[in-house]
């Protein structure tokens, strides 16, 4: 068998094209020929549904592929369950509006909520009425002559070049003989879509069309049920071990937001069918990992069968999940660098060997990647990030990669940073850190590597930050780089290391980048003043998370008189800059304990956020999300609770909505949020609410923390240490206590690593530990906890009295009173100088 190193029958109309049989409007630069004739129309892609694709006879009897079965090509549910309004609302738009005027709009939603899905049943439904409906080939030619058009085009984000030639085409044609309507299936949300809302205002709309989420209930026992009997059915087993309700009721009620999405719903049933005794018993990516422990145990056999050692196959199924498939040049170089056995079967070329397999595709002579995505990145951790039971090696993983990756088309920091994602999801911290660390190797061990992943340095992609970092690092190194681009590559190099965790590292980096924007915009104002604003934004945050407040005072405030000029020359290009700013400026003013002058400028950021979010509300709706959260902490910190919790409120809706659709890029907003409105809650008297809220923002900072340690723990123990004060306030002191110690064991590590940054926040919570076992009673345990923090604090309080004095006050109020109690010697020596600092915070001489 010949290299099938690229598919075949690839013409040179090689780009996706669509316009009017006699018009010339493409959105491809291909050359058609000298009198410019274009080849008949294409049909949009529609698979049939085809339950017995995912089903067949093994040595066992029947067998069944339990990642594919859950896609929806499969069809093991042909009812759709729960999207009756969703569909109906893209049927409504489709045929209605002005028929001749291309339209687009957006389907969002997070992974496993059966977005493709839903888009497919529309795009049937349209079929059956005459329309061309389908999905998008980017080797198609589409022309509007022979009737309605509707196109579906999945994960646009990681398909940048023909999502800009799609909407290069919209914008260009102002009316076609039949309607074209363009339907984009994304994870992200309309904001993060700026460029088409921007070109083609009310043709794209100012919201998603439809968002779906977590199925009720009734919707999923019933999804569960059909999906149950069908695939027992095809094995040839009996369902009814399968189908106990309140089994299920009790699984979903562990986590409703993820066990209600469609696809783990599914995935529930397949379980259950296969192991009805742990039926409904394993969680969120427990339940995926054991569907993927099953098809290894199916590849490994298939694999020695065809030549490929025990885990040679899987290898090259889980680089093709990573690459989004695996063509004949990368599969061969793969069997240069050992990615599977060479020789296993003498005389046989690795194709014949893939041939006959089931997983290789004979049309495209390709290794397709695995779907849907949350299984098979399952499937992709069991194959690639070995615990020791595989004989894959993890010092040729960075090899691999760069070689799979680097024949990757473009959209890769979407699909990375999507990968990494699902990959946390599992609750597997090692895994994640595995894959993080060996794509790092990859630039390291090759420095010339980086230019290839250049583009990932401009995205924001939390999830992608180490390797970011690793990118930043070797482009930094090349000889001949101009000062803007050092400039630019130094200013994200902060924020990445600021995002690790690496505080100090991130400092010295951002000063950098604003020295270097400084001489920039000496020489061209107009070009880089701009940058330079930014950069020093940067610098403020960097200089705030290592305690040096006034300086990112300055920073800020320097950054503010910047945007400031710029929006009044033109407002429409720097508000925004102008508002975030303003937030940045708010926020180091209240770290300096200058209350009411960060009331003032939080008030003109919101708004400022206000008015950029009435007319774009999917642009700037968490921008004000997050401006009225700092606006509560502002009003709470000048003691007017009311307002404050009024104004948490209204944070905590428009994130919950946020992250609702986008959880990788939300849910840590939501989270403080959360912890706010908890706080403000508390200080009304409203325990039982505010325990409640508190409970629910340490689960997700416990998740985040869990795949990302260095940048969320210290919310973490934040969150604890809240959670523990109610709790107490409670009377449940046994249960504060050990949520208390928790906090503490967690910020006394990060205070012994980064003790600039940490330790005032390991003070408070030695605080919050002293005042749990005052309440239970342990008055001298409780008056070690407060002087331990106050010992802690002082050089800090002393640098920065203002800033630190209300804790001071407290940890002092607290140990005096206990000291008294308990006849406790008083170190003057100590103490004297703090009180008389405080003393003079108080008369206002300080």
């Amino acid at each position: 068998m010949k290299d099938p190193s690229d598919p075949p029958g690839i013409q040179n109309w090689a780009k996706t094209f669509i316009g009017d049989i006699h018009q010339t409007i493409s959105i491809s630069n291909t050359y058609y020929g000298e009198q410019g004739v274009l080849p008949a129309s294409d049909t949009p892609l529609l698979p049939k549904k085809d339950l017995t694709r995912a089903f067949f006879d093994g040595p066992m009897g029947r067998e069944a592929d339990l990642i594919q079965a859950l896609h929806w090509q499969v069809g093991l549910t042909e009812t759709l369950f729960g999207r009756t309004d969703e569909k109906q609302a893209i049927l409504a738009w489709a045929k209605g509006g002005q028929p001749e005027v291309p339209s687009v709009r957006l389907l969002s939603g997070e992974g496993g909520v059966g977005k493709t899905r839903l888009a497919s049943e529309v795009a049937y439904t349209l079929q059956a009425e005459g329309w061309r409906a389908g999905f998008i080939k980017e080797t198609h030619v589409y022309t509007t002559k022979d009737g309605p058009l509707f196109l579906i085009l999945d994960y646009p984000e990681e398909a940048p070049a023909l999502s800009q030639r799609l909407l290069d085409w919209v914008s260009a044609t102002e009316a076609t003989s039949h309607p074209v309507r363009l339907l984009l299936v994304s994870r992200r949300r309309h904001r993060d879509w700026d460029a088409w809302s921007d070109l083609l205002g009310p043709r794209f709309g100012r919201q998603a069309i439809a968002q779906p989420s977590a199925l009720p209930v009734d919707e999923v026992w019933n999804l569960i049920a059909e999906a149950a009997t069908r695939f027992a059915d095809r094995l040839g087993q009996a369902v009814e071990p399968a189908l106990n309700r309140d089994r299920m009721e009790a699984w979903l009620a562990q986590d409703p937001q993820v066990h209600g999405l469609p696809l783990y719903a599914m995935a529930a049933a397949v379980h259950a069918v296969i192991d009805p005794t742990h039926a409904y018993t394993l969680t969120r990516g427990d339940l995926l990992l054991a569907l993927a422990d099953r098809e290894m145990r199916r590849v490994r056999r298939i694999s020695e069968k065809a030549g490929f050692g025990k885990d040679g196959l899987a290898t090259l199924i889980g680089l093709a999940v990573m690459g989004d498939g695996l063509r004949g040049k990368t599969i061969r170089a793969l069997e240069g660098q050992h990615a599977y056995p060479a020789d296993s079967l003498a005389g046989r070329d690795v194709f014949d060997r893939l041939s006959d397999t089931p997983w290789w595709n004979k049309e495209s002579q390709s290794l397709p990647a695995l779907r849907p995505d949350l299984p098979a990145v399952a499937f992709l951790r069991r194959a690639l990030l070995p615990e020791g039971e595989h004989p894959v090696t993890r010092e040729d993983l960075p090899d691999w990669l760069f070689t799979v990756l680097d024949r990757a088309e473009d959209g890769l920091t979407g699909r990375l940073n999507r990968l990494l994602y699902d990959l946390s999801s599992l609750g597997d911290r090692g895994a994640l850190d595995s894959l993080s660390e060996a794509f790092g190797h990859m630039v390291e061990r090759n420095p010339e590597r980086a230019e290839r992943f250049a583009s990932i340095v401009s995205s924001e992609a939390i999830w992608l930050a180490p390797f970011q970092v690793a990118v930043c690092s070797a482009l930094l190194g090349q000889p001949d780089i101009l000062d803007d681009d050092r400039a630019g590559l130094l200013n994200n190099l902060a924020n990445f290391l600021s995002a690790l965790g690496r505080r100090e590292e991130a400092v010295v980096v951002a000063r950098e980048a604003v020295d270097l924007y400084r001489t920039l915009a000496a020489a061209r104002p107009d070009a880089f003043t701009p940058y330079l604003a930014g950069s020093l934004n940067t610098l403020a945050n960097s200089l705030s998370d290592l305690g040096r407040q006034e300086e990112a005072v300055e920073a800020a405030r320097k950054a503010v008189d910047l945007y400031r000029t710029l929006a009044a020359a033109r407002p429409d290009a720097f508000t925004p800059y102008l508002a975030g700013s303003l937030n940045n400026l708010a926020n180091r003013l209240s770290d300096l304990g200058r209350r009411e002058e960060a009331l003032q400028v939080a008030r003109e950021a919101v708004a400022l956020y206000r008015t950029l979010a009435a007319a774009r509300p999917d642009a700037f709706m968490p921008n004000l999300a997050m401006s009225l959260n700092n606006l509560a902490n502002r009003l709470s910190d000048l003691g007017r609770r009311e307002e404050a919790l009024q104004v948490a409120r209204e944070a905590v809706e428009i994130r919950r909505t946020l992250a609702a659709t986008r959880p990788d890029a939300f849910t840590p907003d939501l989270a403080k949020s959360l912890n706010n409105l908890a706080n403000f809650l508390s200080a009304l008297g409203r325990r039982e609410e505010a325990l409640e809220i508190a409970r629910e923002a340490v689960e997700i900072w416990r998740t985040l923390a869990a795949a990302l340690p260095d940048a969320f723990t210290p919310n973490l123990a934040g969150s604890l240490s809240n959670l523990a004060n109610f709790l107490s306030a409670l009377g449940r002191r046994e249960e504060a206590l050990g949520i208390a110690r928790e906090a503490v064991e967690i910020r006394r590590t990060l205070a012994a690593a980064r003790p600039d940054a940490f330790t005032p926040d390991l003070a408070m919570s030695l605080g919050v530990f002293g005042m749990v076992y005052m309440g239970m009673g342990k008055d001298r345990d409780a008056a070690g906890q407060f002087e331990e923090g106050a010992r802690l604090l002082a050089p800090f309080f002393h640098h920065l009295p203002q800033a630190h004095a209300s804790l001071m006050e407290t940890l002092a109020q607290l140990y005096f009173e206990l000291a008294e109690k308990l006849s406790l010697p008083i170190d003057e020596a100590f103490w004297g100088p703090i009180n008389e600092v405080l003393q003079r915070l108080q008369n206002g001489t300080d």
